[in-house]
């Protein structure tokens, strides 16, 4: 039996000094998420993937200003759930690397059925 793996993707905007890439971990825990929760942080320009709806959501964010994208997947989760999670560790982002929340801009997307959508505030 496969195991259902829920994903999320989430689109944030940072021009800071400091590596976020090395701070992950403190922040999920930081913010309680699940241990199995696996984050994978990259460019958004750097688009690896075959999804053409995933591909165009991209194109839309690169015009915003977002330059990153952070990959949330969990095993035993549906998209939603990997979505909320994700939320929190963004979350976290904007506590660690901001001193104004109002300067944080971020998105998260998920597949829901046969389509992405926006999550919700």
């Amino acid at each position: 039996m496969m195991t259902k793996i829920g994903r999320a993707y989430g689109f944030f905007e940072y021009h800071g000094p400091e590596n976020i890439a090395g701070k992950l971990e403190i922040i999920k825990h930081k913010v309680k998420s699940p241990e199995e929760l696996n984050l994978n942080l990259g460019s958004v320009d750097n688009r690896n993937t075959k999804d053409s709806a995933l591909i165009e959501i991209t194109d839309w964010v690169i015009p915003q200003a977002m330059n990153y994208v952070l990959e949330a997947s969990l095993p035993n989760s549906d998209n939603r759930t990997a979505a909320k999670e994700l939320g929190d560790v963004l979350n976290g982002i904007c506590g660690c690397f901001y001193a104004n929340i109002d300067d944080f801009h971020s998105r998260i997307i998920y597949k829901r059925g046969q389509m992405y959508v926006f999550r919700r505030k």
